[in-house]
């Protein structure tokens, strides 16, 4: 489980005596930490971890395995799927790494590998389907990953504005303590 002392060095770096403004470090805190979440972050990663494997293992393995007559467009696109698969698998373990705790960074660079993979999907199904000449059987396909590069570019748009809400409380807790006089102000800030 992530603790306060693995949150980025960068974070709020003091300690409010007053009751409002602890109240409000103390939100920011499990803000930072994603404390909300029903599963830890340890966990979530792991299960990242175990679908990217699962997805590379089977892609990968249906990507080598295809009798020779298999069309190479369709080995092509399963060996792609199967180095996206290895892409989260990868990044899952990089993140259980790192220990580092700033869960609306983690979560904009999740939405953000998201995005990038299903756009390259996305290409990559239309590139299949036209090589193949298949392209009404793909559609549903292809709305599929249409709709998976919408949802991760929300889900991205939503992050940066959280990020970008977390940085403003913070801000404006750490002018508040300033103006409050406290001694346990921000010690390294200007």
């Amino acid at each position: 489980m992530t603790n306060a002392d693995e949150i980025r060095p960068d974070f709020i770096d003091f300690e409010p005596e007053t009751p409002e403004l602890r109240r409000r470090y103390d939100a920011l805190k499990k803000a930072r930490l994603g404390e909300g979440w029903l599963l830890g972050r340890r966990t979530r990663y792991i299960l990242v971890g175990a679908a990217g494997l699962i997805g590379f293992v089977v892609a990968g393995s249906l990507s080598i395995t295809e009798p020779v007559t298999t069309p190479l467009a369709t080995r092509a696109l399963l060996a792609l799927l199967a180095f996206l698969g290895l892409g989260w698998m990868v990044f899952a373990t990089w993140m259980l790494a790192r220990h580092r705790g700033d869960y609306p960074a983690e979560r904009a660079m999740a939405f953000q590998i998201a995005l990038a993979f299903a756009l390259i999907a996305t290409v990559g199904l239309g590139a299949a389907a036209s090589a193949l000449h298949k392209e009404a059987a793909a559609a549903p396909m292809l709305l599929a990953s249409l709709g998976f590069t919408l949802l991760a570019g929300f889900g991205l748009i939503g992050a940066r504005i959280q990020q970008a809400e977390l940085s403003i409380q913070e801000q404006l807790l750490h002018l508040e303590l300033r103006l409050s006089g406290s001694p346990n102000g921000p010690k390294h800030r200007s």
